[in-house]
């Protein structure tokens, strides 16, 4: 792996200074305590011309989510290991250089894609997928960086060099590694141990049990350095079970900030940096704390002491709570189920807005949580409620598509849950025509799902309904189901069984 040539130099006079990049060495301390020191280029300097396409496909947290589930369910033995430096192991196309180590009048051209530079990501997940096609492991347009061959008995995702990877069986798993290493220099950094697997992925805390068929994510080392750092702030803040609080009044539209223009612009910048850490917790595996990071999010430009508040409670409420996170239990049945519940609720936010949450389940384990803002205004509860189910059948499609993809069986059915009975008369009356555009459109298309029995739709009661803490505060005991929910102790049959389905 020769990134440059120190023996092969270039006057600086004799290359356009466009090719020249600058570069930085990058001190850092791992997680494990090892301290790393990296030379990187200044790509947030390139120019246009240096590069040509630089967008790549690559493994986000869902996709990560289902290779745990589907390695679960299949019990497989599983590794996690890094690929050490493996930008320069793809081969540069372009023509770059950068200053010679030795001798700053000179310059070295770049033979591999060196870190920091806007193309490197794309040279490496291309020279990745090229490689790993060869040897018989496909990724598809769903999950791209989710590998599996062909018999499904081996899989791996990859993040950048993060790797987790199973097998059906230990010999294979461990012939693979090793033609891994044939091609790669890599680093296992976590593996079964009286099959417990016990190491981090993606910065997530997790633990794999094959022998129990359990599955955990958690943020606990993270959330605990979080304690730490706002250890200050926090002593102000009184615990608590919940992570919202009980009322929303700040209003950023009518609202008055008494601070001049640099603390407006500092307070502004302190919620980025929070709100910047909650958002990284809420979207690895904190669903708890969904709606409440989702809600003060919206009043990152308002620095109120209020809304600082706010925030401290969640961090306040995570730091108490750190085992909390994702849960899968060894689902075996062979006609498991795509399960969405929705709620909303209108006009809640501060400009009118309605909220509308989400939870989806693959079997009996939760794929996805969410709570968000309606993309446009509805002007009844009925127009909120069809919003909702036509964006939790959206991403349920998605799924469907992906677990096909995925060999996890052709025509999953798709159970839509709402406690809306206005909404439900409405799908089933050809002549319901909502207000808005794009909720008509929607709801044409949920219409017509229902018609082609691609799709069931069920009414709860409202006080079963438990996407309803992802669009309004709650009480406490309902918060405390919710996490029985995260915790798989109440499952979708769970739900069902309370209906007439």
């Amino acid at each position: 792996m020769k990134v440059f040539d120190v023996d092969v130099k270039y006057n600086r006079s004799d290359v356009p200074s466009n090719l020249i990049i600058p570069t930085n060495t990058i001190f850092s301390k791992k997680r494990n305590g090892i301290y790393k020191a990296r030379i990187v280029c200044r790509g947030d300097i390139q120019t246009p011309d240096t590069y040509n396409v630089i967008g790549t496909e690559s493994l986000n947290h869902n996709h990560i989510k289902i290779f745990l589930m589907i390695a679960n369910n299949r019990n497989m033995f599983m590794k996690t290991l890094d690929i050490n430096h493996a930008f320069l192991y793809a081969k540069l196309e372009e023509d770059i250089y950068i200053p010679h180590p030795h001798d700053r009048r000179c310059v070295v051209k770049l033979d591999k894609a060196l870190y920091g530079l806007k193309q490197s990501p794309k040279e490496w997940n291309d020279h990745l997928r090229r490689y790993l096609n060869s040897i018989g492991l496909k990724d598809n347009t769903y999950t791209p960086g989710l590998y599996q061959s062909k018999d499904k008995k081996l899989m791996i995702a990859v993040y950048v060099d993060d790797c987790v990877i199973a097998a059906s069986d230990e010999q294979r798993l461990d012939d693979f590694i090793s033609n891994l290493e044939n091609t790669f220099e890599l680093k296992i950094t976590g593996t079964l141990i009286d099959d417990i697997l016990d190491t981090d992925i993606l910065g997530m805390d997790l633990i794999y049990n094959k022998k129990l068929g359990t599955v955990d994510l958690t943020l606990k080392s993270f959330i605990e350095k979080m304690g730490e750092k706002y250890k200050k702030e926090l002593d102000k803040v009184r615990k608590s079970s919940i992570p919202h609080t009980s009322i929303y009044r700040v209003d950023p539209k009518n609202g008055e900030l008494k601070m001049t223009e640099k603390e407006y612009k500092d307070g502004v910048l302190k919620l980025q940096q929070l709100l910047g850490e909650l958002n990284y917790v809420r979207y690895k595996c904190r669903y708890d704390v969904e709606f409440a990071v989702k809600k003060v999010a919206r009043l990152v430009n308002f620095p109120h002491e209020q809304v600082f508040y706010m925030i401290y409670k969640i961090i306040q409420y995570l730091v108490q709570h750190t085992n909390i996170g994702i849960h899968y239990d060894r689902d075996l049945n062979k006609d498991k189920k795509i399960t969405t519940i929705t709620d909303a609720s209108v006009g809640t936010e501060y400009d009118a807005q309605s909220r509308i949450g989400v939870i989806i389940w693959y079997g009996k384990n939760i794929f996805n949580v969410y709570s968000n803002k309606s993309t446009n205004k509805c002007v009844s509860s009925t127009e909120a409620e069809l919003h909702a189910i036509y964006e939790g059948y959206a991403d349920s499609e998605t799924l469907k598509a992906t677990l096909t993809e995925l060999g996890e069986g052709k025509d999953k059915e798709i159970t839509m849950i709402t406690d809306s009975k206005p909404a439900i008369e409405g799908l089933n009356r050809s002549y319901l025509q909502p207000k808005q555009k794009f909720t008509w459109i929607k709801t044409e298309i949920i219409k017509e799902k229902l018609k082609e029995k691609t799709i069931k739709l069920i009414k709860i009661n409202g006080k079963d309904n438990i996407a309803d803490l992802l669009t309004k505060p709650v009480s406490v005991s309902d918060f405390d189901r919710f996490i029985k929910v995260l915790n798989n102790q109440i499952t979708p049959q769970d739900i069902l069984a309370s209906t007439d389905y």
